[in-house]
């Protein structure tokens, strides 16, 4: 048999007071994809940063990790590797790409570091990467910035950057948790084709088990930080042997929803976004993004209403303006009958509430839990802002009341989703709008915050707005849903009518994209 690409064997990471990852030992072959599944907190994503040592400072690891028959365990020429030979794809590529440089400017930063081509040399590879990824291959493109992108067309890339410094070995954390379902088929078909054209090997992180299914040849699962079960694609998904393996590939039932609802919370009469478009020396608006674009729709008590669409869609634009955190160019949004305009800012915040997506950077990090809390508390609900409220809050979304005294990088993922939403209902709101609220999590743990969503309307009367491009969560969940494109609601109805019998053809494709 010939000899792995890439060998791990006993790596441990730790901190002075507690052992992370645990003795684990896996290996990588030439044009092979290794995925490496489990819960958030399992330590997938310490175990990737490992490999091109770029763990924290205050972390350290023990084992031996080769590549290429070299010892990268305390290797002082790991640059060397870096990009060259072993290339990192992030979870979220916003964070990746430099805002202040064009996106041809950083593929070109990576091709300058690693090869001896010339300026005008490396324009012409970076316009071959470009469609290589198939992203668009005109001077244009090479000119935008990355907010000037969308979140699939950031991915690319980010995997551009990977393949311009001629890596082996590519590591994706995670590469499409932020896209919608489209966009993530593209990319996940892009990776294979690497795959196949240039032999390259992955080593996948990943919760998503139906990431796993389309792409991998072998899966190890972590649990507490020890590989727990590792074995061929086709034997686990056919007959896994450990109980959490066999936990993690649990799916969503389909939704019972009584389809029975109070009074109309919030009324949307033809809600325009617009942001102009500033041209000339004199910056004279001269056209529209028409980010939102005459949509309409209803929100009942007790009523779950979704909004699904690709990246760019409009969707969180949209849940901007029922924030009121953006402005409407056109059109009207009422709240039990009174404009949302004529609200009290604090007023109208103790009605509507929000999950927000990345709960990681939703918490300050300088602030411990209860801090944050108490915060919110202080402004919106003065009378609860006490200890004992804050302990009765996280024990109402299951949580240990000690976890208050905790700061946000020592909880898990899925911890910090439930503060989330201790946070939004600590105000007794009408309505929460929930923005990707299980994107980042595995199955069990996203089954478990969907139930305590679920619980917690029935307790409360509260009613949700989901945005999201899961669309097992929309069976699940959801009585309503919008789908949208484009600014433009393309379709609207009842869950059953949608999924069941969908009419427009943007809704058809949207659907047949889902990996099962």
């Amino acid at each position: 048999m010939s000899k792995p690409l890439l060998s791990v064997e006993n790596l441990s990471i730790f901190t002075k007071s507690q052992k992370i990852v645990k003795d684990i030992s896996f290996e990588i072959y030439q044009g092979e994809i290794f995925a490496l599944v489990g819960e958030s907190g399992s330590g997938k994503s310490l175990t990737a940063l490992s490999v091109v040592d770029l763990l924290a400072k205050n972390l350290k690891k023990s084992g031996k990790i080769t590549y290429k028959g070299t010892d990268l365990s305390h290797s002082k020429n790991i640059q060397n590797f870096r990009g060259a030979e072993i290339a990192f794809i992030f979870q979220d590529p916003t964070n990746s790409l430099n805002p202040i440089m064009t996106i041809g400017e950083q593929v070109d930063e990576v091709l300058a570091l690693h090869t001896d081509l010339s300026k005008k040399q490396r324009k012409t590879r970076i316009l071959t990467l470009f469609d290589q990824v198939d992203l668009d291959t005109s001077m244009q493109m090479y000119a935008r910035y990355p907010h000037q992108v969308s979140g699939g067309q950031k991915q690319r890339v980010m995997i551009a950057c990977a393949l311009a410094g001629g890596a082996k070995l590519l590591i994706a954390d995670e590469p499409t948790t932020a896209l919608d379902v489209t966009t993530q088929k593209q990319v996940l078909e892009l990776l294979l084709d690497l795959r196949k054209n240039q032999k390259l090997s992955i080593l996948l992180i990943t919760h998503d088990l139906s990431v796993v299914k389309l792409m991998a040849d072998r899966v190890a699962v972590m649990h507490q930080g020890k590989i727990i079960e590792s074995r061929d694609k086709t034997e686990f998904f056919k007959n896994p042997i450990e109980d959490y393996s066999k936990e993690l590939l649990v799916t969503l039932p389909k939704g019972n929803r009584s389809g029975e609802f109070g009074e109309v919370l919030i009324d949307g009469n033809n809600v325009k976004v617009y942001f102009p478009i500033k041209t000339g020396l004199l910056r004279r608006t001269t056209d529209y993004v028409r980010a939102v674009d005459e949509i309409n729709f209803t929100l009942q008590q007790g009523q779950n209403l979704a909004i699904v669409g690709e990246s760019g869609s409009g969707k969180t634009t949209l849940a901007k303006a029922i924030m009121r955190q953006l402005d409407l160019y056109e059109g009207s949004l009422s709240i039990s009958n009174k404009a949302i305009s004529t609200y009290a800012r604090k007023a109208y915040a103790a009605k509507v509430q929000i999950v927000f997506q990345n709960v990681t950077s939703s918490f300050n990090p300088r602030m411990r839990i209860s801090q944050t809390l108490l915060e919110g508390l202080q402004v919106l609900n003065p009378t609860q802002a006490t200890l004992g409220y804050i302990a009765n809050l996280l024990q109402e979304v299951e949580l240990d009341p000690e976890l208050m005294h905790r700061y946000p990088h020592e909880l898990s993922g899925g911890q910090l989703q439930r503060l989330s939403i201790a946070r939004a209902i600590s105000v007794n709101p009408q309505v929460i709008i929930c923005d990707e609220p299980t994107s980042a999590l595995d199955a069990t743990v996203k089954v478990q915050i969907l139930d305590l969503l679920l619980r917690l309307q029935r307790e409360k009367g509260v009613s949700y707005i989901v945005i999201t491009h899961d669309i097992s969560i929309v069976d699940y969940f959801a009585d309503h849903v919008i789908v949208m494109k484009q600014g433009k609601a393309l379709e609207s109805g009842s869950t059953n009518e949608i999924l069941n019998n969908p009419k427009n053809n943007y809704t058809k494709a949207l659907l047949s994209s889902v990996l099962s």
